[in-house]
């Protein structure tokens, strides 16, 4: 996500990487115009997988705040532009696929046996992923 006034439309995983890690640390670097990029980073409580996913097992964040984040961006400044990535929108079908490069898997946990509730979900779940939606 960036603001509907930048000119930068998709970026690609090595770019967004360097991005976060402040190897770049300037909108020309991207095509832009002139002007400092401070990557804005999500709630410290989570984004592990996140974390991994675009900065690499080992990669840190950039010791700064605003302007680029990730799709939870637009509740804090509503009007934000989405980027591609690799000429792709983040669409549940791409992720699913395995087509979209950025993806993250999701485990679920229960205690065992799970409580009725989350087997109550887990059923839900588990339907709507063979009915081919994505919940």
């Amino acid at each position: 996500m960036v603001s509907p006034d930048n000119p930068i439309s998709d970026i690609d995983p090595l770019r967004l990487r360097a991005v976060f890690t402040s190897a770049i640390v300037d909108w020309k670097e991207l095509g832009a115009p002139p002007g400092p990029v401070t990557p804005l980073v999500g709630p410290p409580s989570g984004g592990q997988a996140w974390r991994e996913a675009v900065l690499g097992p080992l990669g840190r964040f950039a010791p700064h705040s605003a302007l680029i984040g990730g799709d939870w961006a637009a509740e804090l400044a509503p009007g934000l532009k989405p980027l591609t990535l690799s000429g792709l929108r983040a669409d549940p079908a791409l992720v699913a696929s395995g087509r979209y490069p950025l993806r993250i898997p999701l485990l679920l946990l229960t205690p065992q046996p799970p409580t009725p509730a989350g087997a109550s979900f887990l059923r839900y779940l588990q339907s709507r992923l063979r009915a081919g939606d994505r919940p």
